[in-house]
C-alpha cells in the first residue's frame, strides 16, 4: 500500500471512529427526542470540525503537499467510508443496498450525504491551510 493508501486509511479510520462515537449519542439520545434530521444537523458542526482537524493532521503527517495527492486521499477515504456505511446499514439496520441508497433522498440522508462529500473534499480543501 502506497502513501496515498496509508493516508486514506488513516483519515478514514480516525474520522469513522469519531463519527461512530457521535453517532451512538445521536441515535440513542438525540434522535428519539428531536428526530433524525435535527439529530444530524446538531451533529454536523462537530463532525466537520473533527474532519478538518483530522484531515490537516493526515495531510501534514503524510506530507501531502500536492493537491492531486490530497484529492486522491479524500476519494479513496470516501470509497472506504461508503463501503463501511453501506455494510453497517445492512448489518446493523437490516437495510438492503437499494434502501440505503434511497435514504439519501430523505432530508436526514441529504445532510448525511453532504457530510460525506465534505469528508471526501476536506484533505484537498484544507491542504494549503494545513501547511501554514
Amino acid at each position: 500500500m502506497g502513501r496515498i493508501g496509508r493516508a486514506a486509511l488513516a483519515y478514514f479510520a480516525a474520522v469513522f471512529a469519531v463519527g461512530f462515537v457521535l453517532g451512538v449519542v445521536r441515535e440513542m439520545v438525540v434522535r428519539p427526542r428531536l428526530g433524525a434530521t435535527a439529530a444530524i444537523a446538531l451533529e454536523a458542526p462537530a463532525m466537520l470540525l473533527a474532519t478538518l482537524l483530522i484531515a490537516c493532521r493526515v495531510v501534514r503527517h503524510f506530507d501531502l503537499a500536492a493537491g492531486g495527492a490530497r484529492l486522491r486521499t479524500g476519494l479513496v477515504a470516501f470509497a472506504l467510508l461508503m463501503a463501511a456505511e453501506c455494510a453497517g446499514s445492512i448489518a446493523l439496520r437490516g437495510m438492503t443496498p437499494s434502501a440505503w441508497l434511497a435514504h439519501f433522498a430523505e432530508p436526514d440522508g441529504v445532510l448525511s450525504l453532504a457530510l460525506f462529500l465534505a469528508f471526501a473534499a476536506m484533505p484537498w480543501a484544507a491542504g494549503k491551510a494545513c501547511f501554514r
